[in-house]
């Protein structure tokens, strides 16, 4: 059987998957917990797919201040940052 060459508009996935990571995140104050929904979907973007990573990297930059206070508040910034650091460097976000 061959390929199916046809070109499918890719635009409604994509729209389904930034509205689904919205609605999934509007409620959610804990970093963690945006962290792990924001893995899930950006692992299961394809490489080539920039649009949907830069919504996320977008959203993760827009909400800086609050995760790391949040992340302060646990004290996680005082010695070890490992998951603060991580999270930034996952979404390529430089704090100067």
């Amino acid at each position: 059987m061959h390929a199916d060459t046809k070109q499918y508009d890719v635009q409604p996935l994509k729209q389904k998957v930034t509205t689904t990571f919205r609605d999934r995140i509007k409620d959610i104050r804990d970093p963690e917990d945006i962290m792990s929904i924001a893995n899930w979907i950006y692992d299961d973007t394809p490489d080539g797919d920039a649009a949907i990573r830069e919504e996320i990297s977008m959203y993760v930059q827009g909400n800086l201040s609050a995760i790391m206070a949040t992340f302060r508040s646990r004290g996680a910034l005082m010695n070890n940052s490992g998951p603060l650091e991580d999270l930034l460097n996952r979404f390529a976000v430089t704090v100067d």
